[in-house]
């Protein structure tokens, strides 16, 4: 197993030299010290594809820090890592415990600030020798890595002479417990400096090290990295670099579907025809699948072999100068290691100027650079105490999903009284013209769902498949039964925020049957055609409901308020919010409610199987749980963005700070002014996209993509004689700041100002169309 370490004296500033000697020397465990990350660099902007980071920023002051990436691919495939709750506080450090089949062991990384430092004391040092006397005890297999800065010890005579008092409690630290220091070079240079041994490498086991080798720095800093082969054995994948797929041939599975023969289901029952429909499919499958065998591309296309011949060449000044140590060699090793930094920089901004105009590259480039999604961890069952492994893990988010849903039934159901009369809705015909529509409308990047069909498949195969599909629904609507493999859901545990051992703390994501949702979304369809027929929804209800949404619900909030703020009227809101709102309404109560509006027959038996006997499997990493017998059925709330925008300039000043940051990250900007970068970049300012914003709402008041909320507060000044589109919004008379930067008060001029073609335009596609040719 390969180790690197280095003292890198600003992770963000070096990352691009991290990512060449990692291309060269690929270890399965980086430990960085002296990284100066804090809170407000995410992990995206210091990922490295394949690796899992784990870090100690130092929250208290500028400086500091440690980190881990660990490969994911060689690591954490073989090893559970666990990270130890350990503190040195305020010293920075990070433990890992790595348990194999055969092997455990701890490896932890510490930075020590010089003698000198504000918060460098006695009492510190001795918080810092105590844990590693006590971790000792409870992990005989111990590697500790880091920065100590103690010079003054000499670890290759092994003696005490010179070294200050509290260096000599170190080192009989390390005798009392027989641990092993076993770095003997110095691994800080400075010019006109004597050279330092300040990095160690401490062993319970020294055969844990088969070598260990100190070499040049990382890009520009004055620590030397330390290169580490443990006596760890892990198994690498074979030919990492080469990806087998499966290509399924989906024309030619549509042409053999178009001529067969689907008539044998008539005589099936709801199971029966789901199982043969996906065999069928399954069949198709296999027959029109080929392996395809093809080399995946670099991860950093960039650093070809004319930048790794490069980093040998820097490899070999940095030796010469370690033979011999003059002012010289040391400057041109410095001058060549700058150059090489510049050339680094160089070359990556070259390769993302090139694919600029290529999207599917310029994508899979950002997502490898920016996205860094992190696997759940073991997180804390019911006895807070962290799981054994993935199973546990699983189990454990299970029950904590599970206890949210209420699932006690009650019995005094009270009744629900419409005030107006209407029609009944029992029935619902699945025609195959129906269906298509659906299939059609199958987003091709989605993942199949417990059954494995690829919604791929249905979408092309949407001529062929929407006969069957369609009496298959008509068949399990009239039974009012369901295939059990459309009440299966696969559940995925996303964090939200807070605590990541506390599985509170993750929200499942579900993943159901494709071919189950797009009856789904059949039903909806009628069945909201149905209410809204018959005034079934309130009119001030704007969720899940066709053209309206927490925009419009927004405007007319906000509308009113400052419409009484304006004239000096009294405003009293009241903000409820129910925890876990959703998941805890008893299903017999909407049931209920549902009969009461006219909801009857069959489409209220298939609504009851919909929502009964259920089960779910939660998915961490590859382990899955035994499944759990539970309705889990929770509606998805639509997020859009706030209808409010600042107008004080230190809040625009604050949002505006992203866009900076953002602009910041593609490296041949970083020293080009920030409206350059902008300019460069093609990117509006913060102003030009909130004036857009408002333009599009108001686009979309205008023509009636609201249904029901122009009226409300939208005054058209409808008149021929008027200049410029029919459109034109009326003046309207304000007092205040709050009045006067609302929506339509903020965008008259702009709206008003816009040409007649772009404000005729017949959808939002368009409109934005039109008006970014304006820009």
């Amino acid at each position: 197993m390969a180790l690197l370490y280095t003292n890198i004296a600003s992770l963000s500033s070096k990352f691009n030299d991290l990512l060449l000697e990692v291309t060269e020397f690929r270890p399965s465990i980086i430990a960085l010290t002296e990284t100066w990350l804090n809170p407000s660099i995410s992990d995206d902007a210091v990922h490295i594809e394949n690796y899992s980071i784990y870090r100690d920023d130092r929250l208290s002051q500028k400086g500091g820090g440690v980190c881990f990436y660990v490969d994911k691919i060689k690591i954490s495939k073989f090893f559970k890592i666990t990270q130890i709750c350990i503190s040195v506080k305020p010293y920075d450090s990070l433990w890992l415990k790595f348990e194999g089949n055969e092997q455990t062991f701890v490896i932890a990384c510490i930075y020590r600030p010089p003698t000198g430092a504000s918060f460098n004391n006695h009492e510190n040092d001795k918080n810092l020798f105590n844990t590693i006397q006590s971790t000792i005890n409870q992990y005989p297999n111990l590697i500790i890595m880091g920065d100590f800065n103690f010079p003054c010890i000499d670890w290759s005579a092994k003696n005490t002479t010179g070294q200050t008092i509290i260096e000599k409690q170190f080192s009989e630290l390390l005798l009392e417990n027989n641990l092993s220091q076993i770095v003997t070079e110095p691994t800080r240079f400075r010019s006109q400096q004597r050279p330092s041994l300040l990095d160690l490498v401490i062993l319970s086991d020294v055969n844990l090290v088969s070598s260990l080798n100190v070499s040049n720095p990382v890009g520009t800093s004055d620590h030397s990295k330390i290169e580490i082969e443990l006596q760890i054995m892990i198994y690498s994948e074979p030919n990492a670099r080469i990806k087998t797929t499966s290509i399924v041939d989906y024309t030619r599975i549509d042409e053999s579907l178009l001529t067969y023969d689907w008539n044998g289901l008539d005589s099936l029952n709801a199971e029966e025809q789901w199982k043969h429909f996906k065999s069928i499919l399954q069949t198709c499958i296999t027959t029109n699948s080929r392996l395809f065998t093809n080399r995946l591309r670099k991860d950093k296309p960039w650093i070809n072999q004319h930048m790794l011949d490069k980093i040998k060449y820097k490899a070999k000044l940095w030796k010469k100068f370690k033979r011999k140590p003059t002012e010289d060699n040391f400057s041109a090793y410095k001058r060549f290691s700058n150059q090489l930094k510049s050339d680094l920089q160089i070359a990556r901004c070259n390769y993302e100027n090139s694919i600029l105009n290529k999207p599917k590259l310029f994508y899979s480039h950002v997502r490898k650079f920016i996205s860094s999604r992190v696997s759940v961890p073991l997180v804390r069952n019911a006895s807070g105490l962290l799981c054994s492994d993935h199973t546990e893990t699983a189990n454990t988010l299970a029950d904590s999903f599970a206890a949210t849903y209420n699932l006690n039934i009650n019995n005094n159901i009270p009744s629900f009284m419409p005030t107006s009369t209407f029609s009944g809705l029992s029935y619902i015909n699945f025609t195959p013209d129906l269906v298509k529509s659906q299939l059609c409308a199958i987003k091709l990047n989605t993942a199949p769902g417990p059954d494995q069909i690829p919604p791929k498949l249905l979408r092309t195969c949407a001529a062929s498949l929407s006969g069957p599909l369609a009496k298959m629904m008509t068949k399990s609507f009239l039974q009012g039964t369901l295939p059990y493999e459309w009440l299966q859901a696969t559940i995925t545990p996303l964090y939200k925020s807070g605590d990541k051992l506390d599985p509170a703390n993750y929200r499942p994501v579900s993943l159901t049957s494709t071919c189950c949702k797009i009856m789904e979304k059949v039903i909806v369809k009628e069945l909201l055609t149905y209410m809204r027929k018959n005034n079934l929804i309130p009119e001030h209800q704007h969720g899940f409901l066709p053209g309206r949404s927490v925009v419009t619900n927004l405007l007319s909030c906000t509308n009113l308020w400052t419409k009484m703020l304006d004239t000096n009227q009294p405003v009293d809101i009241i903000y409820l919010d129910f925890s876990k709102a959703f998941d805890k309404v008893p299903h017999n109560l909407l049931l209920a409610k549902l009969e009461s509006y006219g909801v009857t027959g069959n489409l209220l038996d298939w609504i009851r199987a919909f929502l009964s006997n259920r089960n779910y499997c939660v998915k961490v990493c590859v382990s899955f749980i035994s499944k759990v017998y539970i309705t889990y059925i929770r509606p998805h709330l639509e997020f859009a963005i706030p209808v409010w925008r600042p107008y004080l300039l230190k809040d625009i000043d604050l949002l505006e700070r992203t866009q900076h940051l953002v602009t910041r990250w593609t490296h041949c900007l970083r020293q080009v002014s920030y409206e350059q970068r902008l300019e460069i970049l093609k990117i509006p300012d913060l102003r030009a996209r909130q004036n857009r914003a408002d333009a599009i709402q108001i686009f979309r008041l205008t023509h009636g993509l609201f249904p029901g909320v122009t009226r409300n507060f939208l005054q058209i000044q409808y008149h021929d004689r008027l200049r410029g589109h029919s459109y034109k919004l009326k003046k309207e008379p304000f007092k205040t700041t709050v009045r006067k930067n609302y929506l339509t008060n903020r965008a008259f001029d702009i709206w008003n100002g816009l040409p007649d073609n772009v404000v005729a335009a017949v959808t939002v596609s368009s409109f934005k169309n039109q008006y970014d040719t304006l820009q």
